[in-house]
Formats: structure tokens, sequence, C-alpha cells
């Protein structure tokens, strides 16, 4: 197998830190490891590591899991083997003198593995996917009489269990572990903030997920402030967003890496994604703000009517509203 080798040309990224830096990017169909076994990073994840000499030489192979494809390597701006079908990608420095300019330039790049998505989820692993299986943890009760038909044994009414969040629940940006929003949908702001109260944030106690069919428990997260969300959108988009009800609108944006292959979005007509969740933010003594980004299309890496930060220039939303489309966004600094 041939390794694809690619002249490591660092082009600035507004979105990373100050620093000679590499950034793996993997979502949760798989990992990169590292021929050196200091670069690993196991998806989904956001991994950073500094480049300090012009002797940089590294391979990183795309391992998918279970299920799941190695299609390619992400191609675009900043991002090295791009395109290349090849699992095996090998960054390197072009020569001494070249690399020891553009260490010394404080730039960034990256590399991204895309995985192809997996045929459908199989809680039992009796062969049958959840979506036709009728007793999706294979525990004798069907799913339609079952109060826990992912988590085993039935519990006769008395609910699920409440669990932790798990890795594929989450996505690590920067310092902070993000929740994925979806897993709340439904919820009022008044729902999140029973268990998170405003001003703070800090969460105590657990909340059902209709989405997940499970009691999470949130003791030790923090409902994240607009403020804090927009790190987040600023880290995937290259936008600039700061505090409510700041709003940001392109007709096409490249995606870089693509926001939806590390959260799950909420689908509705006109093939529009979304990413939308409650933030701790208050507009007044009934209305509050969901944050986050929609794409009419995601097609060749590129976001169509992309639009980030408040649903809308200047608009708030009535705390009472229980629709679908929002989540909620918490978080737990790492």
């Amino acid at each position: 197998m041939n390794t694809v080798v690619r002249t490591l040309v660092l082009v600035a990224l507004a979105s990373m830190a100050s620093g000679c830096k590499l950034a793996v990017l993997v979502g949760a169909g798989g990992e990169v490891v590292s021929l050196s076994g200091t670069r690993d990073c196991a998806g989904p994840d956001y991994c950073e590591f500094d480049i300090t000499d012009s002797s940089f030489s590294e391979s990183f192979t795309a391992v998918p899991r279970p299920g799941y494809t190695f299609v390619k390597w992400q191609d675009g701006s900043g991002f090295f083997c791009g395109n290349s079908t090849d699992p095996v990608c090998t960054v390197e420095m072009p020569n001494e003198d070249v690399g020891d300019a553009l260490v010394a330039t404080f730039s960034s790049g990256s590399i991204r593995p895309v995985f192809s998505a997996p045929e459908g989820l199989d809680t039992d692993a009796d062969g049958v996917v959840d979506d036709v299986d009728a007793d999706d943890d294979n525990d004798g009760v069907l799913d339609g009489a079952d109060d826990c038909p992912l988590d085993g044994p039935n519990n006769d009414g008395a609910g699920c269990p409440v669990v932790a969040f798990q890795e594929d629940d989450t996505v690590l940006v920067y310092d902070k572990r993000w929740v994925q929003p979806i897993l709340f949908s439904g919820k009022t702001w008044h729902e999140i903030a029973a268990v998170c109260p405003p001003p703070t944030g800090v969460c105590d106690g657990a909340i059902y997920s209709g989405w997940a069919e499970v009691e999470f428990d949130l003791s030790g997260w923090t409902w994240g402030s607009a403020v804090e969300v927009s790190t987040v959108l600023d880290a995937f988009l290259g936008t600039s967003l700061g505090a409510v009800p700041d709003w940001h609108y392109e007709a096409e944006a490249e995606l870089s890496p693509n926001i939806f292959e590390y959260f799950f979005a909420h689908s509705s007509c006109c093939s529009v994604d979304r990413v939308w969740g409650w933030t701790r933010d208050e507009a007044n003594v009934v209305e509050a703000h969901p944050y986050g980004v929609s794409c009419e299309d995601t097609e060749d890496g590129n976001c169509y009517n992309l639009r980030a930060g408040a649903i809308a220039e200047g608009a708030y939303i009535s705390k009472t509203s229980s629709d679908p489309v929002f989540g909620a966004w918490l978080y737990r600094v790492e």
C-alpha cells in the first residue's frame, strides 16, 4: 500500500490558537492512529499537536470502527492528503530551510478522515438493526411494552435508569466536551433551567431524553451560554460570533470541517440540517435564546444558505416553546 505524502504547506486558520499546530479531526466513525503512537486521535474528537521544528514527519492511518468504511481524506483549504483514498496520510516538512520558515509563521493545518455511515444500529448485536428489530435489547420484552427498549431488562413501569453520557454522545472542542444538543430536543427552556439554573447554568439532577429514551444524569455538566456556544460554531465555521443576538448569514460557505460530521442534525422538510439548542441566556422574562447553525444543503462539503448564531437576526423564542428542532447546549470542562 502506497503512503500518500503531502508537503506541509501550512495555512493560517482563524479558529485555532497561535502556534504551529496540526489538527487531527475525527468523527464518530473511527480513529486516526499515528506511526509514532504519540499523535493518536479516537473519534469523535478534535486533537491538536504542536510542530516545533523543521524535521517533523508523521504518518497517520485512518481506522474505521465496525460497521463503518473509510472513504477518503477531507479536501479543502488547510487540509492535507485531500481526496486521497489511501488510508495512510504522511505529513512532513518540505526541507529544513522552508520548514524553519513555516514553523516561524505560527500557522496550522489539518487532516480529517471521512468515514461512511453505518448501515444501522444493532443494540443487541443479533444481526437485526434496531429499526426493524422488535426487541432491540433482546431482553424478552418487545419494544412497544418495554420501558427501556435499549437498556436491558424492562423496569415494569418504573422508567429507565439514570445513565451517564457515553463518549459517542459528546464532542470535544478545545477544552470543553459538549453534549449532542439533539439529545434534549423538544425540551422547553424552563425544563432545562429546572436542572441547570441560570445564571451559572451548573447542573444538578437528571432529565429524560425522549430522543434517546433514557434519563441522563446532568450532575457535573454546565448549561452553555451563547458566548460559549459561539466558540464551537467559530471553530467549525470560521465565523466570529459573539453574544446573542449575534447572527451570521452567508449564501455559501465551506465547512472546515463539516460540523454535521460531529454534531447530530435535526432534519425537516426541504433538506434543511439544523444543530440548534437552548442557551441559558434570557432575553426577558418570557423569552430566551436558541443558538446554533443551519444549512439548506451540505453537498460537496459546502453549506448553502448558512445561518449561524441566533435563529434569526434579533429573534427571541418563548421559554415555553417545545419545538423539537431545539435541543440544549451542555458542556463539561476537560
